[in-house]
């Protein structure tokens, strides 16, 4: 990873934008917001990321009724064709066009977070649920590679649980497995019952009951 993204988690903006623009695969001096942009970042590509630059991209978009030409990958190009805001192209080499400095460096630096924020346009979009249910929190607890945790993209579980526990929400979803969410046990420390480890899966029902008891003492 990028040494700028240490930096930028800290709030050190003006040098951590710096040292990612001294990167040649993420450098772009130009100050405008005209694509076409390439949505992933040099090194880390992920859909997660490509997302949250379009979401960025977008009150752009929105706010200055454009629309923009992003190099994506398949995945996020199937999202965002359904979006007016966006001209998708597949991308095909890390080397076209451009990086997504220019909408870090307006997201951060400039005004580009004071623009209405627009939700990205998806297939199928159903009218709003009329069923008075509690509101849901989607959690990722961390980035992984084939040899563990990934250490400059992981919360601590400890420093992570408190802040949720103000919340009137279901969690529905962790991410990752307890043993790597919870390496240390801190949620059998407190007393809370964990099924097997092999099936506390994000996706199943007792990864969320289980979790949901951590969260609120029940």
């Amino acid at each position: 990873m990028n040494p700028g993204f240490q930096h930028l988690a800290t709030g050190m903006f003006q040098i951590g934008l710096a040292k990612l623009d001294a990167d040649p695969e993420w450098h772009d001096d130009r100050p405008d917001l005209e694509g076409p942009f390439r949505l992933s970042f040099p090194r880390a590509q992920g859909w997660g990321e490509e997302l949250l630059v379009a979401s960025l991209l977008k009150r752009h978009a929105d706010a200055s009724k454009a629309v923009v030409q992003v190099i994506a990958s398949e995945q996020v190009c199937s999202i965002l064709k359904h979006d007016p805001a966006f001209l998708p192209k597949l991308r095909e080499s890390d080397k076209e066009g451009r990086s997504p400095l220019a909408i870090l460096r307006h997201a951060l630096m400039g005004k580009l977070l004071d623009e209405r924020f627009v939700p990205l346009a998806s297939p199928g979009a159903t009218p709003p649920s009329t069923i008075d249910r509690r509101p849901s929190v989607g959690i990722a607890w961390a980035s992984v590679s084939s040899s563990g945790l990934i250490s400059d993209k992981f919360v601590p579980v400890e420093r992570f649980l408190p802040l949720l526990t103000c919340l009137d929400a279901d969690l529905i979803s962790l991410q990752r497995k307890l043993s790597v969410a919870d390496p240390n046990g801190l949620a059998r420390s407190r007393g809370v019952r964990i099924i097997e480890d092999e099936v506390l899966e994000a996706s199943t029902p007792a990864a969320v009951e289980a979790l949901v008891e951590l969260l609120t003492g029940q």
